[in-house]
């Protein structure tokens, strides 16, 4: 028998597939390896729920909700990370429909983007996930959403380096893109007593959302951006895992760890009317694990390239302009 909600617990195991979602299905959103659908009937707590369902190219989810359980849930309290349940969609046929149908009713309105046109919901599946649903619950919240990207230099960057892992990568990038894409310096994440450094970060991660500097929102916000325990607990979390650097790697399984780590979004839902610290959440998402059996040599490349070519200490040609903490 499907379970309720309330049943949903924190636990490796796959668990039955749960009722009061009801049948309407809508596409939020999806990325090369999995679609997003919400549930717009859900009732009552079932509303703070989507489904995340593998396109073709991706494995099941039962071992990426695995390694999160093992090893990425125990580095974290509880209230830090997207709350996330495997279930049994295997012969829940209703609702498999639903989900192939939307899909290609968001293709036909132009909903997704060119990059994914064609790609399919995984034909064999049999299990789903079901994450927390951060975005507003109302027009009184907000939804910031970030990545916090590698909040310490590089292990084997230069000692006298003039930009950190991530500026340096991202010049790297601009250069091979032709753009001049605005860069936010990671590292300014733990500045935080960097006047310089909070507003940098505020006014990028609040681009586009109509927060005005001195809002009751804006105010909240600083006051979490300096306060707050979760960057500090992420960086150390980045730290511990990947003492040695992508070259010489002392663990090649927490090098992986490390690089999501570097790679996971935080999302801050807060009120537009300010409150304390106490009632803004932020959460960890997007924490699959990284192949390091697959992605190693390329994490090499990338480290030899940025040193060799003179992205760490901003000679290269030509030379991007960035604003790293460094320099």
């Amino acid at each position: 028998m499907a379970q309720a909600i309330h049943t949903l617990r924190h636990s490796p195991e796959v668990q039955a597939f749960p009722t009061g979602l009801g049948s309407a299905v809508k596409y939020v959103g999806e990325g090369m390896a999995n679609v997003v659908f919400s549930f717009p009937e859900a009732q009552d707590s079932m509303r703070d729920l989507l489904i995340r369902v593998p396109k073709d190219v991706t494995g099941d989810h039962e071992e990426i909700h695995k390694h999160w359980c093992e090893n990425v849930y125990p580095l974290f309290e509880s209230r830090d990370l997207v709350p996330q349940y495997l279930v049994k969609i295997e012969g829940q046929d209703d609702i498999l429909v639903r989900l192939r149908s939307e899909l290609e009713a968001a293709e036909t309105k132009g909903q997704r983007k060119s990059k994914m046109k064609g790609t399919k919901i995984k034909t064999d599946i049999r299990t789903a996930m079901l994450i927390h649903d951060m975005r507003p619950r109302n027009d009184n919240e907000i939804l910031i959403e970030f990545k916090p990207k590698w909040l310490e230099q590089s292990p084997t960057a230069p000692k006298d380096a003039t930009r950190c892992r991530n500026c340096a990568r991202e010049a790297y990038r601009n250069n091979k893109k032709g753009t001049g894409d605005s860069i936010l310096c990671p590292l300014r994440f733990m500045d935080r007593a960097g006047e310089v450094s909070m507003a940098r970060v505020k006014e990028f991660i609040t681009k586009g959302l109509g927060i005005s500097s001195g809002s009751p929102a804006a105010i909240t916000l600083e006051k979490w951006l300096r306060e707050n325990t979760l960057l500090p607990h992420l960086h150390d979390a980045q730290v511990s895992n990947d003492s040695t650097g992508v070259l010489e790697p002392k663990d090649q399984f927490k090098l992986g760890l490390a690089m999501t780590l570097r790679d996971c979004t935080c999302y801050v839902r807060l009120s537009r009317q300010g409150s304390s610290i106490e009632k803004v959440e932020a959460r960890l998402g997007d924490l699959d694990l990284k192949d390091q059996t697959t992605k190693l040599d390329y994490w090499r490349d990338m480290e030899l390239e940025l040193q060799e070519q003179g992205y760490y200490l901003s000679n290269e040609k030509p030379q991007q302009k960035t604003d790293c903490l460094l320099s």
